[in-house]
């Protein structure tokens, strides 16, 4: 029996309360034709662990609780010499410093981009959203060009922000990567966030 491309349209309705890009909407309903390959998959998130390791995670972590592992920093130029530390970043601009992102690479740092991030509501608004997922495709091209890793994950503060696998891997294709990067982009947060793991060497692709 032939299989319809609409065929688990009803699980992608959550993620509409997200009101993100509705003109991206058919890029999500042809997305359930293809199913993710079984991986381990993981999210960082700020609150409701519980309701994003039911969606199948393997991990669900809270970034309240790793903050020796994780940088808050306002763009990619003010990391300094944390740069120079394998950990993960959170930029709140992603003006573009080829300098600090190969800084990144080659201390197996990782840039994190968080979906909460490009969600409609409080100062984020439509031109504003757009402005900054240009943005940030323009930086992931350069991650991409220098070898950082990329992570993609939900940051999720409320239970209607919280993702399936599948609708991260999604968010990773409007920022211009490929499907395989997009599933990585959400398999290795655990080499920095699991305490008994150390980080692996290695580049960002």
């Amino acid at each position: 029996m032939a299989t319809s491309r609409l065929e688990g349209l009803p699980s992608l309705f959550s993620f509409f309360q997200f009101h993100f890009f509705l003109a991206f909407n058919p890029l999500f309903i042809l997305s359930s034709a293809y199913p993710l390959v079984i991986m381990a998959y993981y999210d960082i998130a700020l609150t409701h662990i519980g309701t994003l390791r039911q969606l199948g995670y393997s991990s669900v972590y809270n970034a309240n609780d790793c903050k020796s592992r994780i940088i808050y920093a306002a763009d990619a130029k003010s990391l300094g010499n944390m740069a120079k530390k394998p950990l993960v970043f959170f930029l709140k601009s992603y003006e573009l410093d080829p300098g600090a992102i190969k800084a990144v690479a080659q201390n197996n740092g990782a840039f994190a981009f968080p979906l909460s991030d490009f969600v409609m509501g409080g100062e984020n608004r439509p031109f504003s959203i757009a402005k900054k997922l240009g943005m940030a495709r323009l930086f992931i091209k350069a991650c991409k060009k220098e070898g950082a890793r990329v992570i993609l994950c939900s940051m999720a503060r409320e239970e209607f922000m919280a993702p399936s696998e599948r609708e991260l891997v999604f968010f990773g294709l409007l920022l211009g990567m490929e499907e395989a990067k997009a599933k990585q982009a959400i398999s290795i947060a655990n080499i920095y966030l699991e305490k008994e793991k150390p980080v692996q060497e290695g580049t960002g692709e």
